[in-house]
């Protein structure tokens, strides 16, 4: 018999079949059908407003997740229960688009396309070194994939446009900072083109849907972003070695991950470079503690993120 299920202490994971109704907060992780690895997702129920994670080894179900997560559509899931290494789990066995809406699920809507173009547009026109401003128009005004882009295939800014909120998010935290330290010395056009253009190379690092490609597996998107800087400097007719600018520009991007075993190519090695690395670090991690924080009741915590190694507590 299948257990209609209103709140989480309900669940009983002694390998039970239960019906949840709730909306689709997020997708935690693609899984992959090669390695037999389960996806993971977040859903909210209804009824309690708790939040719980599921997983699914049926990956023709993923497709509908995630058009869930952006939606404020109700779905009734069909799960197994159980325990795996003496944790409970949550199993997907079917799901059911409803025609209702979520009254519990917040979505904040994103500035559209034309509104980051003309912030990308007026920010990269107060840009005084020539060179720096050319790539910067080359790599992006230039460029119509770049206002379409995921950033990643989960974790943070995991959706089209997501590169560039992200990327001009990443900038203002940086001039933030360099507004704080201007008078040491540190270039502004280079925190600029170097927070603008520290993860231009995710658009071969990712498909437009979001899943990795064999270039971005093999080299990361922190090499891919030199190359694509130094073929912009060739296409331009610029010298990238008799350029300061740029040389240190490629050395952001290559850095901006901060440590080796983050994907970094080296350390950051000038004040520009530590900036741009700690904003990106605060936009990812701010970024994906608010989607998940946001659809959670005060009192709660989420489940254990990535991005913080934590449980987040929403204390009000």
């Amino acid at each position: 018999m299948v257990q209609i299920i209103k709140k989480l202490e309900d669940i009983d994971y002694d390998n039970s079949d239960i019906s949840i109704l709730a909306s689709i907060l997020q997708v935690d992780n693609e899984g992959s059908k090669e390695l037999k690895r389960p996806f993971r997702f977040t859903i909210k129920l209804e009824s309690s407003g708790e939040t719980i994670q599921c997983i699914s080894w049926n990956f023709e179900f993923l497709k509908i997740i995630k058009e869930g997560t952006s939606a404020l559509s109700l779905y009734e899931l069909a799960c197994r229960t159980g325990m795996y290494k003496d944790q409970p789990q949550l199993v997907l066995s079917g799901i059911n688009k409803t025609e209702k809406e979520s009254k519990l699920k917040v979505i904040f809507e994103d500035p559209t396309e034309a509104d980051f173009k003309r912030e990308y547009s007026l920010i990269i026109s107060s840009v005084k070194n020539n060179n720096l401003k050319q790539i910067l128009n080359k790599l992006i005004m230039e460029n119509p994939k770049f206002f379409s882009w995921p950033a990643a295939t989960a974790v943070h800014h995991a959706y089209p446009g997501g590169l560039a909120k992200h990327s001009l998010s990443v900038c203002n935290i940086a001039l933030k900072l360099w507004e704080n330290y201007k008078g040491e010395n540190i270039d502004r056009d280079l925190i600029i083109s170097g927070a603008l253009l520290h993860d231009i190379g995710k658009l071969f690092e990712y498909n437009q849907d979001g899943s990795r490609t064999k270039i971005g597996d093999l080299y990361g998107h922190p090499f891919i972003g030199a190359e694509m800087i130094s073929n912009a400097a060739k296409e331009l007719n610029l010298n990238i070695f008799s350029s300061i600018e740029i040389v240190i520009l490629t050395h952001i991007v290559l850095t901006h991950h901060g440590e080796l075993e983050f994907g970094a190519v080296a350390y950051p090695q000038t004040l520009e470079a530590v900036i741009v690395s700690q904003a990106d670090t605060i936009d990812a991690k701010a970024e994906a503690s608010l989607a998940n924080i946001r659809n959670i009741n005060p009192g709660t915590q989420t489940e254990r993120l990535l991005s913080t190694k934590s449980k987040l507590l929403r204390w009000k």
